[in-house]
């Protein structure tokens, strides 16, 4: 996933005691980290990985930038 940020010294969760408990549950119950992939071989997963990392980041490849015409 994405290991830089245009925000590096903003940490959004630092503001989690600003939010309501509905949304600190939410949000904390999104970042646990699950690693059940169950219904994929782990193959599959690793793909899953590695498109979704391209996918959410803020650098994209060379590759995979839009060309100008």
């Amino acid at each position: 996933m994405l290991k830089q940020s245009y925000y590096l010294f903003y940490d959004v969760m630092n503001e989690l005691d600003e939010w309501d408990d509905h949304t600190q549950t939410i949000v904390t119950s999104r970042l646990k980290s699950n690693k059940s992939f169950h219904f994929l071989t782990a193959i599959e997963a690793e793909m899953v990985r590695r498109i979704s990392s391209l996918l959410v980041s803020v650098e994209k490849p060379a590759s995979l930038r839009p060309q100008s015409y």
